[in-house]
């Protein structure tokens, strides 16, 4: 049984993308006309520098780049986050792709202060290239910024919680 995903205010699914209650990504609309929708998301491989050859981090799908963002029309640089999904040979092609674009779908129509922002992608999927341009956050991930302080439980649950303890 699928169900639309609606992240528009219109109430229609975003991109036509559709996901199965088994949670596999399935679309009317192919992986490029979905991304040619948001092309003011796209960003030019030029413009992304990279501080490290090695990966700030990294989880099961992707390595994370520390990476400087030179705005189009700006003189000024920005400090990013570059999630680099791995494509691997055993993974479908066109399921990388589609679960690519989704990422990229549901991010884009995001925004709280609590949520990484979505500054754009970069992607060549014919070659197994697919980044998400993130901002940066210098305390790194919550693991991480809980493990550092010195922090009482009452102060860990009103983190976790978004409260005053």
């Amino acid at each position: 049984m699928a169900e639309n995903v609606d992240t528009s205010n219109d109430g229609t699914a975003h991109g036509g993308a559709i996901i199965e209650s088994s949670g596999e990504a399935m679309t009317k609309t192919p992986a490029r006309e979905r991304l040619d929708g948001l092309s003011s998301f796209r960003i030019h491989p030029a413009a992304i520098k990279f501080s490290s050859p090695d990966p700030h981090g990294s989880g099961g799908m992707a390595n994370v780049a520390r990476a400087t963002y030179s705005w189009e029309d700006w003189d000024d640089e920005q400090v990013v986050a570059v999630k680099k999904v791995r494509y691997h040979q055993g993974v479908e092609k066109k399921k990388f792709e589609n679960e690519f674009v989704h990422e990229v779908e549901v991010m884009a129509g995001l925004s709280h202060k609590n949520i990484l922002q979505m500054i754009g992608f970069i992607e060549d999927l014919e070659n197994g290239i697919a980044w998400i341009v993130l901002s940066w956050v210098p305390n790194g991930n919550v693991s991480e910024f809980l493990a550092v302080g010195d922090w009482e439980i009452p102060e860990r649950i009103s983190l976790v919680s978004d409260s005053p303890p």
